[in-house]
């Protein structure tokens, strides 16, 4: 075979068509699998972080209910702390449990008309 016939194989429009399509197809298949798994593998991590960013709101939202109970509870408290440390408050304790009176006061015990224990 001389030159000129081995440049015309070469040169023939259909015998380069078909080289062609071999090198190619398999270059786009492969780029095909590459884009494939890429995909796939962002995909994959956005949706592992949308459900992170979800299950952190969802935690965010319990936190935010307690927060707002816990602070009612305060107010609650700090409510009754102030009854507690009030002259009302004082007062009552000491004639509840103690039995007190103030000095300008004037006590009446009640008994029973047959002489048993005295009613408060």
């Amino acid at each position: 075979m001389n030159s000129w016939e081995e440049d015309s194989i070469y040169r023939d429009p259909g015998r380069r068509k078909k080289e062609q399509k071999t090198g190619p197809r398999r270059t786009r298949t492969l780029f095909f699998v590459a884009v494939l798994v890429l995909g796939v593998y962002f995909g994959t991590a956005i949706v592992q972080t949308q459900l992170k960013i979800y299950q952190a709101n969802r935690q965010l939202e319990q936190l935010d209910g307690e927060l707002y109970r816990l602070r009612q509870e305060n107010r609650e408290l700090e409510q009754q702390r102030q009854y507690v440390e009030s002259e009302e408050y004082v007062e009552w304790k000491a004639r509840q449990e103690l039995g007190l009176v103030r000095p300008d006061e004037k006590v009446i015990i009640l008994t029973e008309p047959d002489g048993g224990i005295p009613v408060k």
